[in-house]
């Protein structure tokens, strides 16, 4: 084989390797160091749809705290569906991850 492709597979395989290290290292990090669930009162103040470069869709939700802090959570179609702006309710979260959000009526 030809030594610039070989140095070409070697600098791809690299690439993809830290790609990916960026990708699940955040989510590993919070498993890893057993982050404290957190519930908190909260208000959805904004849902939205991306669409990303890789043609999957970002579903967001962003909840407003009583301190005035937001939170921005990437979450699945499903759980995106459930929730409408201004809902009011018990936010349960680990790091960046979204848990549950219990409505109050």
């Amino acid at each position: 084989m030809d030594s610039p492709f070989i140095l070409m597979i070697v600098a791809l395989t690299i690439s993809l390797s830290l790609f990916f290290v960026a990708l699940l290292l955040p989510r590993f990090i919070d498993q890893m160091i057993r982050l404290p669930k957190i519930k908190t009162q909260a208000v959805l103040i904004y849902k939205g749809i991306r669409y990303s470069d890789e043609g999957l869709y970002l579903y967001i939700l962003i909840f407003e705290l009583p301190t005035g802090k937001r939170l921005t959570f990437h979450v699945k179609e499903n759980q995106f569906i459930d929730y409408q702006l201004g809902d009011h309710g018990i936010l349960t979260y680990r790091g960046n991850q979204f848990l549950k959000f219990h409505i109050k009526y």
